[in-house]
């Protein structure tokens, strides 16, 4: 029977038809499919290991921080004038490009999909997208590529160094306590816009025709955009410039504009002196009052984000917090007690001393007057 059933495979082999596997085939194909996942697993965990490790992550940093002070002396006349050096520049870049495109390349292989679940990652994967996608070959011409979106994505090179955040944990943290209170922010910024628009409409009402009339040299409050942006440049503290200038404002009157029946003063009068009420209270509002509120909500934040520290820590130590600081009390009050029964112990061994030098003078007194 054994004869016959391997002649037939035999046969049906050489008919071209596939030869039935025996269970032992299906057991080796299994075996060699599993080795391979397993090397593949092994793989991808050394590579994890390697770009993740601490040598790596701090030559890493480094590498950002040279490529960004680089591309910031690149913009400087002595590179920018000279093409060999301008060139080698752009090739220092390049590698800087490749060497991180290995290390993003080698954390995809290590995480596969779940890079994408990681926002850190992503952003990192974003970076060097974004240097590629706008790469343009080294050139010994710093004008070279013609137009001017060239340069501008050259420029936009200079975000690499926002790698650093996600490379440096206090950083991180920071950024994380600032995504946190962004619905706060939020309502801080509705607050604003609510308050620009108000003193925007009052400006443009106030002051709308002084710069048709030629009464100023800057076009301040014509029109309601106008307004804003001079509202932005009031809310960062230079207000001062645009309210000595509205502020010293002189319309003359019409009917003593050919007498000489009037002095210069009565002739002209300044009518807008009252100008610095509504600016200055427009930046009190809008720079220390609201300013003050931006600052209150981060330093909140960061407040949390270190409260969530300690309780982390506290919970990988099981650690009650609470508990921990009722033990702190309670050893307070224990070095307190040991203190002051130290002091009583140093009182009545000072009150000692003098009872035992009372009594040798007494002594020596008696002893010198039997004598």
């Amino acid at each position: 029977y054994e004869d016959n059933k391997k002649a037939s495979n035999k046969s049906g082999n050489e008919h071209g038809r596939p030869a039935q596997a025996t269970p032992e085939t299906k057991i080796i194909q299994e075996d060699k499919g599993k080795g391979a996942l397993a090397s593949i697993q092994r793989f991808r965990q050394k590579c994890g290991a390697f770009v993740n490790s601490q040598v790596i992550s701090i030559f890493i940093i480094i590498l950002i921080l040279v490529n960004s002070v680089m591309m910031g002396l690149a913009t400087f006349p002595f590179v920018t004038e000279s093409s060999s050096v301008y060139f080698a520049f752009e090739i220092i870049d390049l590698i800087f490009l490749i060497v991180f495109t290995i290390e993003i390349v080698l954390q995809l292989i290590f995480l596969g999909p779940a890079l994408f679940q990681d926002g850190w990652l992503v952003f990192d994967f974003a970076i060097v997208a974004f240097s590629w996608g706008f790469f343009d070959a080294p050139s010994r011409d710093p004008n070279a590529g013609g137009g001017g979106s060239v340069k501008i994505f050259r420029a936009f090179r200079i975000f690499r160094a926002l790698r650093l955040v996600t490379r440096i944990e206090s950083l991180r943290d920071l950024v994380t306590a600032l995504l946190g209170v962004m619905p706060r922010m939020a309502a801080i910024a509705v607050l604003l816009l609510i308050i620009f628009y108000i003193f925007a409409v009052m400006f443009t009402d106030l002051f709308g025709d002084l710069y048709r009339k030629g009464l100023t040299e800057e076009d301040y409050f014509s029109r309601l955009d106008l307004s804003l942006f001079t509202q932005f440049g009031m809310m960062t503290l230079d207000w001062a410039g645009v309210a000595r200038e509205i502020m010293n404002i002189q319309e003359c009157k019409e009917e003593f504009k050919d007498c000489d029946c009037a002095t210069e003063e009565e002739k002209c009068k300044k009518t807008f002196t009252w100008a610095w009420i509504p600016i200055i209270t427009f930046v009190m509002i809008s720079s220390f009052i609201v300013f003050n509120l931006v600052i209150a909500v981060i330093c909140d934040a960061v407040a949390v984000l270190h409260d969530e520290e300690e309780a982390e820590e506290a919970a990988e130590n099981d650690v009650d917090p609470a508990m921990l600081r009722k033990k702190v009390r309670v050893l307070k009050n224990q070095v307190n007690e040991l203190t002051n029964s130290q002091t009583q112990m140093l009182d009545s061994i000072e009150f000692l001393t003098r009872q035992f030098k009372m009594a040798e003078l007494s002594k020596r007194s008696k002893k010198s007057s039997f004598e």
